[in-house]
């Protein structure tokens, strides 16, 4: 089972403990709780994980994308 690193940002005024513990129940893992963007860095177990998350939160899910490393070009 293959794990991958994501940034779910919620909207404005969501509940993050119900998205919190819809990850734990399938098997997934908090890594980080960003209060300045009200969301949450999470690994997941699959990709067919993070559709159920989508599924089941998507009136509170403003966003998701995978965590990864950035980097700026110098000119």
């Amino acid at each position: 089972m293959s794990e991958s690193s994501y940034i779910i940002t919620l909207k404005k005024g969501a509940d993050l403990s119900k998205v919190r513990e819809s990850i734990e129940q399938i098997g997934g893992s908090i890594l980080h709780e960003h209060s300045l963007i009200n969301g949450l860095s999470v690994k997941l177990p699959e990709v067919t994980a993070l559709e159920q998350i989508k599924s089941q939160h998507d009136d509170l899910i403003q966003h998701i994308e995978r965590d990864q490393e950035v980097h700026i070009l110098d000119n």
